[in-house]
């Protein structure tokens, strides 16, 4: 593996995922690791004009980020494939819907596609992170989000003030100074490769339609079998009476 190469060398190296050094991100993280939406549940994920690939690897890698180090147990994927949609030279979803869990139980629902409506009109991408006691709501890069808990009950906007680099050159400073001080930091390329393998997880759930438990080196697909829920049962064939569990 390259990250593995990397490391062995004592390499520096940056992944460019801007999310993650977006300044309102990044006080976002705090917020929730601080507890001030109570115990982390849920989070949703609305993504027009984009895919699971494309642009679902950098949301995947900040839900990753988020619940640190509570890895990921299983993900389940629907794709519609109908219009036979490419982007970047890859074959990707009309519309998917990703549903993972973690070994904590916190779960991520992520909506991407060629034509997906968001709940705040206005907006093509939109997060919402739900607690047990308040939520935040954001916008991907846009730098600002909305807090509801129990300091702000009806909602508070609030615009960080923005870092003097953003994006990809934010990344490479930060490189430099690892370089500068002599320690390589794989903290982001780390979370990269878990968000790398959800992804991969999500298009093995839809090509095989079945759940997938990670992680995928020890995840074995199960035979295909012709078996359609939602049509009656007519008493032969296999299966398991759901009853009995």
């Amino acid at each position: 593996m390259i990250v593995d190469s990397i490391k062995a060398k004592g390499l520096p190296m940056a992944v460019p995922h801007g999310l993650l050094v977006s300044a309102h991100v990044r006080e976002i993280v705090q917020r929730v690791r601080a507890g001030e939406i109570g115990e982390l549940a849920l989070v949703e994920i609305e993504c027009d004009k984009w895919d699971v690939m494309n642009a679902g690897i950098h949301w995947l890698n900040f839900f990753v980020t988020l619940v640190g180090d509570d890895p990921v147990a299983d993900v389940l994927c629907a794709c519609d494939t109908s219009t036979r949609t490419y982007r970047d030279g890859i074959q990707v979803e009309t519309v998917a819907v990703t549903y993972v869990q973690t070994q904590g139980g916190i779960r991520c629902v992520m909506q991407t596609g060629d034509f997906v409506t968001t709940k705040r009109e206005g907006k093509s991408m939109m997060f919402r992170i739900i607690g047990t006691k308040g939520h935040v709501e954001f916008w991907a890069f846009e730098n600002a989000y909305i807090l509801v808990n129990e300091q702000h009950p009806t909602g508070e906007l609030i615009q960080p003030q923005q870092n003097p680099t953003v994006g990809h050159r934010a990344h490479l400073d930060n490189m430099a100074a690892h370089i500068d001080a002599n320690a390589p930091d794989y903290t982001v390329a780390d979370s990269s490769l878990r968000a790398l393998e959800v992804v991969e997880a999500a298009y093995l759930s839809h090509r095989h339609r079945c759940l997938v438990t990670l992680p995928l080196k020890s995840f074995e697909p199960p035979a295909a079998n012709g078996w359609d829920p939602g049509t009656p049962y007519q008493g032969s064939g296999g299966g398991r009476d759901g009853r009995k569990l």
